[in-house]
Parts: C-alpha cells; sequence; structure tokens
C-alpha cells in the first residue's frame, strides 16, 4: 500500500498543529466546558481535534493505491 498525493506529505505537521491550536483556544473560554468532568472534557478536545485532522488530510488529496496480484488458471472450454 502506498500514499500517494500531488501535494507533499510534510502538510499533515502543519495541519496537525493548526488543528490543535484552533482545538485548544475554542474550548479555553467556554463557561459550561470547564463544569465538565475532565474524561467529557478530554473527550470533547479529541473528537474535535480528530475530524478537524481528517478534514484537513481529506483536504490533500491523498489517494491510498493498493495492488493486488492474484494468479489465475486458465478455463478451458
Amino acid at each position: 500500500m502506498h500514499l500517494i498525493s500531488d501535494i507533499s506529505l510534510w502538510w499533515l505537521l502543519p495541519i496537525a498543529v493548526l488543528s490543535l491550536v484552533i482545538t485548544l483556544f475554542h474550548y479555553q473560554k467556554k463557561g459550561w466546558f470547564s463544569e465538565l468532568a475532565p474524561k467529557y472534557q478530554l473527550a470533547l478536545r479529541v473528537l474535535r481535534f480528530s475530524s478537524l485532522f481528517l478534514i484537513g488530510f481529506l483536504l490533500l488529496g491523498i489517494i491510498l493505491q493498493s495492488l493486488v496480484y492474484r494468479q489465475e488458471k486458465p478455463v478451458f472450454i
């Protein structure tokens, strides 16, 4: 399996950093967020980071190339 992209895969690093920064700043000054249990806070942050990173990943237009070789015997009629 190979990842194929027209754009350099090094763009995944800035996308990950940007997703993390957006996630941290989004929940920073929310009053209702600080009232939640820590496990729910972590779950919301992980979900937001994952969704932002996935959107950025898909915008890169990465294609997964998979080659499968299968040998078949010829059929005689």
